[in-house]
């Protein structure tokens, strides 16, 4: 049943022209009332109602901070323009977005910047504890920077702050307004939850000038409306939503699940101030992401970086062209020879079993990862099974849950697919490649690696089959691996 709250904001935005005929608010979710098309416009909210970074620039406080060129930060630059709004709007009683606040979450305790150092450990060996750490200070940072600059702003407290930038980071929609990039936040259709799969999207129509959300597909009556909230990983969405999708279990949407890591050149590599001199300033020192998708963009940097760092003198001479604007995402490195292959192979192996061993406790189960002999790891730590949570706790275990499991897979991954495919390229001028039996993902990649020495002409093919036929035959020449 809808909520008399929700119903009073919903009429008050349809009087200030909204679209929401065919929706309401139950239990603080978005459901339709009515059948909805293909293509039909669900809801949509005209500028004049949406809360944007230019209004938060309008307040007194924004307007002191343009006023003294306080510095800052372009990457958060939005988001605290709109928690200036938001703190400078609860002061007002007659504001027109009262109702709006009224409804807004309270609990903030989802978000990990505000876990317990009990619950932090549940994160233990994620990547995600750094960042935690890095937001704590951006935000301290700007508390301290606002203070100092923005005398009307003293009244509002670190806690006050913290509370406006989680709120508003999280229910922010990214427009391309006036022909920029700007956030704004919509009430009511900021309520919406997301989902990987997408039934609807959102965008800006410069025609209504308005933010409209539209069906991609027929959408029943009584159906809950759920959109996308960008092509993110489980860390982000942690991180600055307070939750971590349930599709980081089902291995079906690559980009959810990374392990992060840096990497930089250092004395043990081989030719290392040759390569040093290859690299723009960037590499020098850099944070890598990996995913189980091989085409990923993260990936192939990472795997690019890797084959550098491993790189012999004859492989140097087929790298591509570097310069201040190269980047190993954009152009990247791909296979150079087998002997490179493998020990790039076996360093990201040894780099997996590391990371899996950091996580906290963690159980083995029957399941293996498929062409892997290696038992599929499951979180056991601190678990509502083994210790009694409250159930505002359990939604937060649940949420590293989610995280730590998604990394194990990819973790699982690694190592599996590093004992798949050693011994086929160890052997693969020897023996004919048969792919038949391999995992689609184990057998694209081999496929992957052949093509790229082929193309250097360093693996003359006989015979090249499709990755559905399972077959890729090689000539018989000698190589001797280095160790």
């Amino acid at each position: 049943m809808s909520t008399p709250d929700f119903d009073q904001l919903r009429k008050q935005l349809i009087q200030g022209g909204a679209k929401l005929e065919k929706v309401c608010i139950r239990n603080r979710k978005v459901y339709t009332t009515a059948a909805v098309a293909k293509d039909e416009v669900i809801m949509s909210m005209p500028h004049q109602l949406l809360l944007t970074s230019d209004k938060g620039r309008e307040t007194g406080m924004g307007k002191t901070v343009m006023e003294k060129k306080v510095n800052i930060p372009d990457k958060f630059e939005d988001q605290i323009y709109l928690a200036l709004l938001y703190l400078w709007d609860l002061e007002i009683q007659d504001s027109k977005y009262a109702r709006y606040y009224k409804l807004l979450p309270n609990r903030t305790d989802i978000f990990p910047i505000m876990w317990t150092n009990e619950q932090k450990e549940w994160l233990k060996g994620s990547s995600i504890t750094a960042s935690i750490e890095g937001l704590n200070e951006t935000l301290e940072e700007e508390y301290k920077l606002l203070s100092h600059n923005v005398p009307e702003f003293r009244r509002i407290s670190k806690a006050q702050y913290t509370h406006a930038r989680l709120i508003v980071s999280s229910r922010t929609f990214q427009l391309k307004m006036d022909g920029r990039i700007v956030r704004v936040m919509s009430p009511f259709l900021d309520m919406m939850d997301h989902k990987e799969r997408r039934i609807c999207n959102w965008d800006f129509d410069t025609k209504t000038n308005s933010l409209v959300v539209k069906a991609l597909e027929n959408i029943s009556e009584n159906e809950e409306i759920f959109c996308h909230y960008g092509k993110k990983s489980a860390k982000k969405f942690l991180l600055f939503y307070g939750f971590s999708p349930e599709e980081c279990l089902t291995g079906q949407f690559d980009h959810l699940n990374d392990i992060e890591f840096v990497m930089f050149l250092h004395e043990d590599f081989p030719l290392t101030k040759k390569k040093a001199a290859l690299l723009n300033k960037e590499y020098e020192c850099h944070k890598y992401s990996i995913t189980i998708s091989n085409e990923n963009p993260n990936t192939l940097e990472t795997l690019s970086f890797m084959r550098l760092l491993k790189a012999e003198e004859e492989d140097l001479s087929i790298l591509p062209k570097m310069d201040e604007a190269f980047n190993l995402r954009d152009s990247p490195i791909h296979p150079l020879s087998i002997e490179n292959e493998l020990s790039v192979l076996e360093m990201l192996s040894d780099l997996m079993k590391q990371q899996l061993n950091g996580y906290n406790k963690y159980k083995s189960e029957e399941k293996s990862e498929p062409g892997s002999k290696r038992p599929a790891k499951r979180l056991r730590s601190s678990t509502p099974e083994s210790v009694e949570l409250s159930p505002r706790d359990v939604d937060i275990w649940k949420s590293a849950r989610n995280l730590i499991e998604g990394e194990m897979q990819v973790c699982e991954y690694y190592i599996g697919l590093s004992e798949v495919v050693i011994p086929i390229l160890e052997a693969l001028d020897s023996n004919p490649v048969d792919l038949s039996g391999l995992a689609e993902s184990h057998a694209k990649y081999i496929a992957y690696v052949i093509y790229h020495l082929h193309r250097q002409e360093k693996l003359p093919i006989q015979k090249c089959e499709s990755t559905k036929s399972k077959n890729l035959s090689t000539s018989s020449r000698k190589r001797s691996r280095k160790d």
